[in-house]
């Protein structure tokens, strides 16, 4: 009975404890950036943070140094600009060819369906003729 009462005080205790953490010390905010974070659990669910951060945003790429960073691309030539144009203007050329036969092949799977449901069409109606046929017959032979 000691036991149970003792394992349900140590649960109640680690069940009320609280896990907290604080970030700011040497390598959280003085380097290349400005970082803090600050932050608690516990076991209720309670959370919070604070942080804050500056680095290079979508308008400042990184021009460091090889192998992290990258040189801007040298300015095109004018026969560079017109080969891509070139490019472009086929590129287009060809998706247009190539969206025009694909309409074209829906098109015609669309008339061979149409064909085909007209065809069920007729074969149906000439079975309910040739059954109507027969149960006529069969009822005028009574």
């Amino acid at each position: 009975m000691k036991f149970n009462k003792a394992l349900i005080a140590a649960a109640l205790m680690g069940a009320s404890s609280v896990a907290s953490a604080w970030f700011g010390g040497p390598g959280f905010g003085n380097g290349n950036g400005n970082g803090y974070g600050d932050g608690n659990f516990s076991f209720n669910m309670n959370a919070r943070s604070n942080v804050h951060g500056n680095g290079y945003g979508y308008n400042n790429p990184y021009y460091g140094y090889a192998p992290y960073g990258y040189a801007p691309a040298p300015a095109q030539t004018e026969e560079q600009k017109k080969a891509a144009a070139d490019f472009h203007k086929q590129m287009e050329e060809r998706q247009k060819t190539a969206f025009e036969a694909r309409q074209k092949a829906q098109k015609e799977m669309m008339a061979r369906m149409e064909e085909r449901r007209k065809a069920a069409m007729e074969a149906q109606k000439k079975a309910y003729e040739e059954h109507m046929a027969m149960m006529n017959k069969r009822y005028k032979a009574k």
